[in-house]
């Protein structure tokens, strides 16, 4: 299997209540690049390190479903 993992800008702000004003979260991806199906999409807290948040649903994976062959970043 080869995993491809990206982090992007959501685009749009997210209310957070409390920060008391918008935020603009990252979303963590993984897709299988075989099929193209998302295997995970975690949109990052205020605060949260995103690369760190991916290495966590990469290891979270492997841990799970053994090494890819290749993971494309």
């Amino acid at each position: 299997m080869v995993l491809e993992v990206d982090v992007q800008y959501l685009g749009s702000g997210v209310k957070d209540e409390e920060l008391g004003r918008p935020r603009h979260p990252q979303l963590c991806m993984m897709c299988d690049s075989s099929s193209g199906m998302m295997l995970a999409a975690d949109l990052t807290e205020a605060g949260e390190d995103s690369i760190v948040k991916l290495a966590e649903n990469v290891i979270g994976f492997m841990e799970e479903h053994g090494a890819p062959t290749q993971i494309y970043v």
